[in-house]
């Protein structure tokens, strides 16, 4: 192949792998406007067992340096409690305990990778929490 048809072939790989990039980006219209949601399950908090001897673990992926919103709801009745760590799984974050049903941090992710979220019930009583994590898009 000529250089002038190699060089035009790269050019246009290039700019095919930018818009694929682009597109794989953007914002997935799950979460508010400006926002992509990285984690968003429902979890069972078992009876007997509270934040002092355990909890639900769950992790997601997040960007250097973006805000994250962790939000935790469940039953009005019981007393959610969710802390989120940073990538090695023992610098806290955030905790914060529900008020109403639910509890909320929000943080930068600092570092990036793999972040970690646990919910438990305060007093040790059965629940299920829904757990949303969203990471501001820029």
């Amino acid at each position: 192949m000529p250089p002038e048809a190699l060089r035009s072939t790269r050019l246009a790989l290039s700019a095919l792998a930018l818009l694929a990039s682009a597109s794989c980006s953007s914002d997935s219209g799950s979460g508010p406007s400006g926002t992509t949601t990285l984690l968003d399950v429902s979890v069972n908090l078992p009876d007997g067992e509270n934040c002092n001897v355990g909890g639900v673990a769950r992790e997601f992926m997040a960007i250097l340096g973006r805000q994250l919103t962790v939000t935790a709801t469940g039953p009005t009745n019981r007393n959610i409690q969710i802390t989120v760590y940073d990538t090695d799984y023992t610098t806290q974050l955030g905790t914060a305990e529900s008020n109403q049903g639910t509890a909320r941090i929000v943080a930068a992710a600092e570092p990036g990778g793999t972040h970690y979220v646990v919910a438990c019930e305060r007093d040790g009583l059965p629940a299920t929490a829904r757990i949303v994590v969203t990471q501001a898009v820029l």
